[in-house]
């Protein structure tokens, strides 16, 4: 592990027509570790994401990514509905111009880790549940081996049971794999469950105001812990401000 790479935005904006949408932004994403975005709807988190992702220029300012390899996760699976689970789950390694065999090996045992069977490998995805459609879809990103893994709330339209299941996956992947993560998420907790550090933004012009250090190791977040930590963190005024303000909008 390197901790001179970095995923950096520095002094960044950005404006969709004469809408400032993010100001000011700083970020440093070290390798390593797992930072999360959190805010309400509306306040650019998703803007930022795919920034990083180089999907958007910023208006001013620079993004910076010394990762080799990326891979997106996003709220919608985002699938080939023409193509089969093992297909969707290989495609990336098609891409990268694997052969047929290893990318079908590489499918197959990551359709297992994420819990999918043999028989869900031959389906298409309109005859997947949401919970499928997003394991196929972590699946996929897994695949092409990233070193720096952007999510843009991934989670937030599952239902509890999954969710807890991804959430354990995705843990179990980060620290076998050494993943680097930028987290994008509206769900307080679920930071404090997944991420090294929080930065909170404010709705309006989107900007950090707020940083917060977990102060255990993800296997030592237990539900007492996300609680509490939550709780604490929404006592903060600056936080409960940043929440608030949508509501009060």
């Amino acid at each position: 592990m390197n901790p001179n790479r970095r995923l950096q935005l520095k002094d960044v904006n950005h404006s969709f027509g004469i809408t400032e949408v993010v100001s000011d932004i700083n970020l440093v994403v070290r390798e390593g570790e797992v930072v999360a975005l959190v805010g309400p709807s509306g306040c650019g988190k998703t803007t930022l994401l795919n920034m990083a992702a180089d999907l958007l220029e910023p208006t001013a300012g620079t993004v910076s990514n010394d990762f080799q390899r990326s891979a997106c996760l996003f709220q919608e699976p985002r699938l080939l509905p023409w193509k089969r689970a093992r297909e969707n789950i290989a495609w990336g390694l098609k891409s990268l111009r694997i052969a047929r065999t290893e990318r079908d090996q590489r499918a197959s045992k990551l359709a297992s880790k994420v819990g999918l069977s043999r028989e869900d490998l031959t389906k298409f995805p309109h005859e997947l549940s949401g919970g499928m459609r997003q394991r196929v879809a972590l699946a996929r990103a897994l695949a092409v081996r990233p070193e720096l893994l952007l999510l843009d709330e991934p989670f937030s339209a599952l239902d509890v049971g999954i969710k807890r299941d991804l959430h354990d996956l995705l843990l179990r992947e980060i620290a076998q794999r050494d993943l680097t993560v930028l987290f994008i998420t509206h769900d307080l907790m679920e930071a404090v469950k997944l991420a090294d550090r929080i930065l909170v933004m404010t709705a309006g012009t989107g900007r950090i105001v707020y940083a917060h250090a977990n102060s255990r190791a993800p296997e030592e977040r237990d539900l007492d812990y996300q609680y509490t930590t939550t709780a604490a963190l929404l006592n903060e005024p600056i936080v409960a401000a940043a929440f608030r303000s949508v509501v009060a909008a």
